[in-house]
């Protein structure tokens, strides 16, 4: 997770930023499918093992 690489970082430093990511326009990409899958349909198993997986249970 990439919170360990802020932790050393001042609140200014993380408001600077903050603000400077809002201030970026944002950008409009399509995520490619997946060989063999529809775009937004995964099966219940499937989500299933990627939440136990992520240890989210």
């Amino acid at each position: 997770m990439i919170d360990n690489g802020f932790k050393h970082l001042s609140d200014d430093d993380l408001r600077a930023i903050a603000v400077y990511l809002r201030s970026l326009p944002p950008v409009r990409n399509e995520v490619p499918h997946r060989h063999g899958e529809e775009a937004g349909n995964i099966s219940e198993e499937k989500a299933s093992g990627m939440k136990s997986e992520n240890g989210q249970d």
